[in-house]
């Protein structure tokens, strides 16, 4: 049960860049996933979206990384990465909680589900495998849908604008404005802007990790082929991919009895 929450606490910390980039691939590794998030995810809206001139966050693990990468790029001594409480958040803890409600309760529940049934077993590392193989492109496509109503739902109290033309707008109206998130967005600006490389990078201790052992595959080149032509995690499934779970744990199974 307990490696089950783990799973689970991170993947609704994950939910926290569905505004930008939505990959899941980073919490289903089953490793220590904050520098693939930094990199799978910050790092890929960032290059959608362009570098904000600031980033508040707390102080979790999963931050670091930006916070380093905000003081490298902007500079530091200037509040390019502001941290705090989560209260001060509350943009961003508003839409964590619209990420869970709406698009990963659903996963959390079948996973809770699955081991109640005595069919996923949280110590069982073939069992995790195939829940890795099943869900993570299954919640992949959950994220990027809810990515997709989220930044294109019309807005009542903006003339029914999206998101998505609120930020096109806001860049062609502040474009003479000169705050730098803008006109990076505009403009070619040289890679190393802001770095200083004798300067200090101040970062807050007092961080909380939460380290996941990796995940290995038990199968070979040829069971791991099969096991593609045998499940596709994205198939149809009135059971919100229990039974693909299910066959490819039996799957799995057999194929490490056979050895």
């Amino acid at each position: 049960m307990d490696n089950v929450r783990m799973v689970l606490e991170l993947l609704k910390g994950f939910s926290m860049f569905v505004q930008n980039s939505l990959k899941s691939s980073a919490v289903f590794q089953g490793i220590m996933c904050t520098e693939l998030l930094f990199e799978d995810c910050f790092i890929d809206a960032t290059g959608k979206y362009g570098l904000p001139s600031r980033v508040r966050s707390d102080r979790g693990a999963e931050n670091v990384d930006v916070a380093r990468y905000m003081n490298t790029k902007r500079g530091s001594n200037r509040g390019s990465h502001l941290t705090g409480s989560s209260v001060h958040n509350q943009r961003i803890e508003r839409l964590h909680r619209d990420t869970t409600r709406c698009c990963l309760s659903n996963f959390i529940a079948t996973f809770y589900h699955l081991e109640e049934e005595g069919n996923l077993d949280p110590c069982n590392e073939a069992d995790l495998f195939c829940l890795q193989h099943v869900y993570l492109p299954r919640i992949n496509r959950a994220l990027e849908e809810f990515r997709m109503g989220w930044n294109f739902h019309s807005v009542s109290t903006e003339s029914n604008l999206s998101s998505y033309q609120m930020w096109i707008s806001g860049v062609i109206q502040d474009r003479f404005a000169g705050f730098t998130g803008v006109r990076d967005i505009l403009e070619q600006v040289p890679d190393s802007y802001g770095i200083d490389p004798d300067g200090p990078c101040p970062l807050d201790d007092d961080t909380v990790e939460v380290t996941v052992d990796e995940i290995l595959n038990p199968l070979t080149r040829d069971d791991m082929q099969s096991l593609k032509e045998v499940v596709n995690p994205l198939s149809c499934s009135s059971e919100n991919g229990m039974d693909l779970f299910i066959t490819a744990a039996r799957f799995v199974a057999n194929k490490i009895m056979e050895r």
